[in-house]
C-alpha cells in the first residue's frame, strides 16, 4: 500500500514538474516572442554619392570593372541587426547615359550617374530601400529617371521622391512584426535642371519641398496604415556645420504636419541634432549625415554618422520610439588593400598611428553632432 501510494506521490511530482516547466517555458517564450514582435529597427545613412572620383578609385584598368563591395565591408555588419536599411541615393542609375567615370561636369553642373554595380553593391550590404529627393535626379534627364528607377526596381528595392506617373504613391512603408514605418522625402532645389520640366511634369516626377505636399503625402501615408513617419529633407548650403534657416523651416513644417522623425542631407557634412515639437510631441531631427559614400575634396566629407533607430508598439498599437544611436563613421581612402572603406566608431585599428587617427574624426562627430564644434 506504502509503495502503491510512492508511486502515485512520484507520478504526480512528476507531472506538476512538468506543467509548471512547461508553463515557465510558455511565459518566456511568449515574453520573449511579444517583445520581438512589437519591435522594429531601421539604419540610415546620408548621402550616396559616386561621383567621378569616387568611381575612378573603385575601377579596376585591368578587369575592366567596378569594385565597389570593399567600401562597406566594415559597416554591413551594423546592418545586419537591423530589420532594414535606408539611405539617400544622391546619384542616377541610368545605363544608357555617360557615367561619372567619364563626365565629371555637365552644364556646369557636377554630373552624377553610377554603374548599375554601384546598386548591386549596396544591396550586397543590406540597404533595402532609397531616397531620390536630391539636386542629382536631373543629372540624366527625364530619360534618365525612368531607367534610375528601373534600375532599383529591378533589383526589388523600395524608393521615393522621383516618380514617373501622378499616380506614383508619394512614400514607401517598410513593414515587420505588425510595425508600418513610411517614408517621405523632399528636395528644395535641382540644380537649376528642374526648370527643364514644364510646371506639370515637375509636379508629377519630383518631391519638392512646400506644406502642401508634405500635408497630402502624411496623410496618404498615414491612410495606408503608416504608425511611424520618417522624412528626409534635403536641403541647406554644402560643405558648412553652420545649419540654415532654409533647414530649420522645412523641419519645423515637417514636425507641423506629423512626421515623427527628420533626418537631413546635401551639407556633405556632418551636422548637429536638434528636437523640434508638434504640442506635447518630440519629433528628433539631425540636419545633415553627411556623405556615406563619394569622394569630394575635403576630409570633412568622409566624416559620417550610421543613426539606428527602434520602434516599438504597445499593447494599445501606438508606435514609439524605444531607442537612437547615431554611430559615427570614417572613410579611410585606403586601407588594408581596399580603396574607400567605410570605418565605423569601434573598429580596432593594428596600430596607434592610425588608431588615433580614426578616433580623432569620431569625436570630432560627436562634437558636431552635440553642437560643440
Amino acid at each position: 500500500m506504502k509503495k502503491q501510494i510512492t508511486k502515485v506521490s512520484i507520478v504526480i511530482c512528476v507531472a506538476l514538474v512538468m506543467v509548471l516547466v512547461t508553463a515557465g517555458s510558455g511565459f518566456a517564450g511568449s515574453s520573449s516572442s511579444s517583445s520581438s514582435e512589437s519591435e522594429i529597427t531601421i539604419t540610415m545613412t546620408g548621402d550616396l554619392m559616386c561621383d567621378t572620383k569616387f568611381q575612378k578609385y573603385l575601377y579596376d584598368e585591368e578587369s575592366k570593372t567596378f569594385d565597389f563591395d570593399g567600401t562597406f565591408k566594415y559597416v554591413k555588419e551594423i546592418f545586419k541587426d537591423s530589420d532594414f536599411t535606408v539611405g539617400n541615393l544622391e546619384t542616377c542609375v541610368a545605363p544608357s547615359k555617360a557615367l561619372s567615370r567619364d563626365l565629371h561636369f555637365k552644364n556646369n553642373q557636377p554630373y552624377m550617374n553610377a554603374p548599375r554595380k554601384f546598386l548591386r553593391a549596396l544591396k550586397r550590404a543590406g540597404f533595402d530601400g532609397f531616397i531620390l529627393a536630391n539636386n542629382h535626379t536631373l543629372d540624366t534627364g527625364t530619360s534618365g529617371i525612368k531607367e534610375t528607377l528601373q534600375s532599383i526596381d529591378d533589383l526589388g528595392l523600395k524608393h521615393t521622391g522621383l516618380y514617373t506617373s501622378s499616380k506614383d504613391k508619394r512614400y514607401f512603408i517598410l513593414k515587420k512584426n505588425g510595425i508600418k514605418v513610411a517614408f517621405l522625402a523632399y528636395a528644395t532645389h535641382y540644380n537649376y535642371r528642374d526648370y527643364s520640366l514644364t510646371v506639370n511634369d515637375q509636379k508629377r516626377m519630383l518631391a519638392k519641398f512646400s506644406q502642401a505636399n508634405i500635408k497630402a503625402d502624411v496623410k496618404a501615408a498615414r491612410k495606408a496604415g503608416a504608425q511611424y513617419i520618417i522624412a528626409y529633407m534635403h536641403a541647406g548650403s554644402e560643405n558648412t556645420y553652420k545649419v540654415s534657416d532654409q533647414q530649420k523651416t522645412m523641419a519645423n513644417a515637417l514636425a507641423k504636419a506629423g512626421v515623427d522623425f527628420i533626418v537631413g542631407s546635401h551639407p556633405h557634412w556632418v551636422q548637429r541634432k536638434a528636437t523640434y515639437h508638434d504640442g506635447d510631441k518630440k519629433v528628433p531631427t539631425i540636419y545633415s549625415m553627411g556623405n556615406f559614400t563619394g569622394k569630394l575634396r575635403s576630409a570633412k566629407t568622409r566624416e559620417t554618422v550610421i543613426l539606428t533607430v527602434t520602434l516599438k508598439k504597445d499593447s494599445n498599437g501606438n508606435v514609439s520610439l524605444k531607442k537612437k544611436k547615431y554611430t559615427p563613421v570614417y572613410m579611410m581612402t585606403k586601407w588594408n588593400g581596399g580603396k574607400m572603406v567605410l570605418l565605423p566608431e569601434g573598429y580596432k585599428c593594428k596600430t596607434k598611428k592610425n588608431q588615433d587617427k580614426i578616433d580623432s574624426h569620431f569625436e570630432h562627430i560627436r562634437k558636431v553632432l552635440n553642437n560643440e564644434n
